[in-house]
């Protein structure tokens, strides 16, 4: 009796799956999401965060005021941003964090935050974006990767700082529910002429061949292989299991789309993914 209880008295090693961190890079973390800073850059390298969903159908709002980082000192502040012409744009965006005060506080932060082109981030970006909060309602969670892409140039720098602005914008995506298995990726230049996700969406792979980074390694071998190498599109629109467990619900609920002003569209829908007509849902309504 004394022997089993030595035993149940030691500490139990948990090992956790963190799909945010791409294999081998040291993460720092805020509220909501893990990150690496680039000090030369002055932008993050990539952020990583899961969007659950609870977070896309909460009601916070966000704040337009961005923040300079308390702990990294070579954190741009709102002066780098100012009469250059680029948008504040967030990558992880305010409609994955509206179900938590400190979680959307911390979109502001300017380790958040990238230059990007102004018709880019308010088009194509948010379509995106909204795209993943549908995701996320469907799957009841997904799990995100996403930062700038700069290719073999020097870049524009704006600011005091010197903030580089960035080619081109990778995101990749993962759902892995037990019902469900799937990865996507994208990279997508930021220009106002870039505005389709079919042109640009390619396998995680080709994002990692491109980036140079390992996406949710803490995969078994066979099914990072297996998810990663290819796309499923019927997994990403109405085939997949969830997809189909969830379409004989037919509760109205708001709609889930956030607005080119980041305010959740208040047009209520029937649809699976809960966005409205107008936002891309995937369902006919009546």
């Amino acid at each position: 009796m004394r022997f089993l209880l030595v035993i149940f008295l030691l500490p139990v090693v948990v090992f956790s799956q963190d799909y945010r961190v791409p294999k081998g890079e040291e993460a720092e973390f805020r509220s909501g999401f893990a990150f690496k800073f680039n000090e030369g850059r002055k932008i993050s390298d990539w952020i990583g965060y899961t969007v659950k969903r609870s977070d896309v159908q909460g009601l916070k709002v966000s704040s337009p005021l961005f923040y300079k980082d308390s702990i990294i000192s070579s954190c741009p502040s709102p002066s780098d941003y100012s009469r250059y012409g680029y948008s504040q744009g967030t990558l992880k965006p305010p409609s994955a964090a509206r179900n938590s005060t400190s979680k959307m506080k911390a979109i502001n932060n300017y380790v958040n935050v990238a230059p990007m082109d102004l018709a880019f981030d308010k088009g194509v970006w948010r379509i995106l974006e909204n795209l993943i909060s549908g995701w996320a309602v469907v799957f009841d969670s997904v799990h995100v990767v996403t930062g700038p892409v700069f290719e073999n140039k020097e870049p524009e720098m704006i600011g005091d700082s010197k903030v580089n602005v960035p080619d081109a914008f990778f995101k990749v995506v993962m759902v892995y529910n037990g019902i469900d298995m799937a990865s996507i990726g994208f990279i997508i230049p930021n220009k106002p002429e870039a505005n389709s996700l079919k042109k640009y969406s390619m396998p995680v792979d080709s994002v990692e061949f491109k980036t140079g980074y390992d996406f949710f390694a803490d995969l078994p071998d066979y099914l990072e292989f297996y998810m990663e190498e290819k796309i499923d599109p019927g997994v990403w629109k109405d085939k997949s299991m969830s997809f189909t467990l969830k379409s004989g619900s037919k509760d109205k609920k708001r709609c889930i789309a956030s607005l080119r002003s980041d305010d959740r569209c208040e047009i209520l829908t029937t649809c699976v993914t809960q966005h409205c007509w107008k936002h891309g849902c995937d369902v006919k309504e009546n």
